[in-house]
């Protein structure tokens, strides 16, 4: 019995280790090209920024899901987002209409949010207009915050999209 266990531990050790040795190299690989794959804006807002919310109606307050992304951006990629009352940058919320777009991120300093977003993707609606405001463009990955379309549910960049705000 003692035996049996000794292969069974073998067998389960050495198949960690190649495992470790196969697809550790992938997960670097697939960060730095994630990374390479960024289109930077020629415009940003900044590495560090002020934002001020400041909404057109109160059918929607995105208060929470503001500072869910802004702890997002500071707490994974080391960003300097800070949500103030005088903020340089400016967050309208309003009911922009059936636009095709939830949000909009522009060169002057303004990100318009649509109420008719819909609340569950509000939060990744937020963390990804931030990143335009730091200076990331849209990129073709599914995996990413800076998706073009689509959506996962995150409210945080993900390791691409640090390694691209890293790069700018």
């Amino acid at each position: 019995m003692e035996e049996n266990m000794k292969k069974i531990f073998k067998i389960y050790l050495t198949s960690t280790i190649v495992g470790f040795i196969l697809f550790y190299p992938t997960y670097i690989v697939a960060a730095t090209v994630h990374a390479s794959h960024y289109a930077h804006l020629s415009w940003r807002y900044g590495s560090s920024f002020n934002v001020r919310y400041t909404p057109i109606t109160s059918e929607v307050n995105w208060t929470s899901n503001i500072d869910t992304a802004i702890s997002g951006w500071n707490s994974k990629a080391g960003s300097g987002i800070k949500r103030t009352s005088n903020g340089s940058h400016i967050m309208l919320s309003y009911n922009w209409g059936n636009t095709g777009w939830y949000a909009y991120a522009s060169s002057s300093g303004n990100i318009r949010l649509n109420n008719i977003t819909p609340a569950k993707y509000r939060n990744e609606v937020v963390a990804h207009e931030l990143g335009h405001g730091l200076g990331l463009g849209h990129v073709n990955c599914s995996s990413e915050v800076m998706r073009e379309t689509g959506f996962k549910g995150s409210h945080y960049p993900y390791e691409g999209d640090i390694q691209g705000f890293k790069k700018r």
